[in-house]
């Protein structure tokens, strides 16, 4: 330890020995000032739960409906070209009530084709890590453009091989397992 710090390095006085002249009275002017609403959403949606005026935000929320919403019971889609099992970005309406997300329709068909084909590969990825399945992971990167655009399959095969290989210690619903 000596080697490496031969003084002991202590934040407090660190801090205190880079403090500019007046720091004080900039921090007390900033702590008396009023306090103003930040650009992030968490504090829009804060103030229109606590406050009940209403503000609409851009979510990501299930297709299927709003937070916590049962899939089940739901025969809602949000975005009816897109699978209600995907995430979706929609407005959504902020108030007392919570977040509502709003049911924009169906996508252009190009736009839907594109963010289907996302979608699949996300699902695929997800199937595999959910169930150890090696073979939904490799189809996963093969169906991904831009893998594609640069590999040919036997080398996106290996590719994805040599990752499993390289991560294998955190990714252990995958050992002892080929090809699913």
């Amino acid at each position: 330890m000596k080697a490496y710090l031969p003084k002991r390095w202590d934040y407090y006085e660190e801090t205190r020995s880079r403090q500019k002249p007046g720091w004080l009275k900039g921090m007390k002017e900033l702590v008396q000032a009023p306090l103003e609403s930040s650009a992030e959403y968490a504090a829009v949606i804060i103030n229109s739960m606590e406050t009940g005026i209403p503000s609409v935000v851009h979510g990501n929320v299930p297709n299927f409906g709003p937070p916590g919403s049962d899939p089940a019971k739901s025969g809602a889609h949000l975005i009816p070209n897109l699978p209600r099992t995907c995430c979706v970005e929609v407005p959504c309406l902020v108030d007392r009530m919570g977040i509502r997300p709003t049911a924009p329709g169906p996508l252009p068909a190009p736009c839907a084709a594109v963010n289907g084909r996302t979608v699949a590969v996300q699902e695929l990825a997800v199937e595999g890590a959910l169930t150890g399945n090696r073979e939904r992971v490799h189809q996963a990167v093969a169906m991904d453009p831009y893998t594609g655009m640069k590999l040919t399959l036997p080398g996106i095969r290996c590719m994805v091989d040599a990752m499993f290989r390289a991560e294998a210690r955190w990714l252990p619903q995958f050992r002892g397992k080929r090809g699913g």
